[in-house]
């Protein structure tokens, strides 16, 4: 499936409309560039969730969580992990908890399966297109 978004709004709401369709233990791969709108999609399937805590970019804590009414949100930005054993941060138990709900921005740098790929492409300063891939 591919989106057209024409604001983070629009973004935030299309990751919306993404959590009604996914199960607990599903693990999604967010890749797009820096500003490109993963954080906004994330914040998105947050909601879906029933999530009512502010979701913010995990890029200086490695790993964010969330609770829902429907399943956990755990929030995961691994472009630092390229330089650390990802063994040693503890992420995998909690992407095997079928309660969760993983979401991993710079998915690239963590090798682990996948349920979806999300691309956001940045098309102008305020569109995006969003491509739904389900591996």
């Amino acid at each position: 499936m591919k989106y057209l978004s024409n604001s983070v709004q629009n973004t935030i709401d299309i990751g919306k409309n993404f959590s009604k369709n996914i199960q607990g233990g599903t693990v999604v791969a967010l890749v797009g560039d820096l500003g490109a709108g993963k954080t906004a999609f994330s914040k998105g399937v947050a909601l879906g969730l029933g999530v009512t805590t502010n979701i913010v970019s995990p890029t200086f804590v490695l790993c964010c969580e969330y609770f829902g009414s429907k399943y956990n949100l755990v929030h995961i930005d691994a472009y630092r992990l390229k330089d650390i054993n990802p063994y040693e941060t503890g992420i995998f138990e909690k992407i095997d908890d079928i309660d969760n709900i993983i979401i991993v921005e710079w998915a690239e740098y963590l090798n682990v399966v996948y349920h979806y790929k999300i691309n956001i492409i940045t098309i102008s300063d305020s569109e995006r297109e969003i491509s739904i891939i389900k591996i």
